[in-house]
């Protein structure tokens, strides 16, 4: 699986998800998975939990970092 993919799948658990912090049994995923989980969540209840431009460096760097198998 892509670490794209990974994120938008994380993104949709989030979305669907009706908990307020990451399940433990996400735990053991990617930082591309958690922090789609996060986004989604984020979107679920219309609350942001940082700026943007902070998020997509934060991505941006989650994804640099994974397809350069340094995670």
């Amino acid at each position: 699986m892509s670490i794209e993919n990974e994120m938008v799948d994380g993104y949709m658990a989030g979305f669907s998800s009706g908990a307020m912090s990451l399940p433990d049994w996400h735990k053991g995923r990617s930082a591309a998975f958690k922090h789609g989980w996060l986004n989604g969540r984020d979107d679920r209840i219309s609350k942001p939990r940082e700026r943007y431009s902070v998020l997509r460096a934060r991505a941006d760097m989650i994804l640099s970092r994974e397809s350069n198998g340094n995670v």
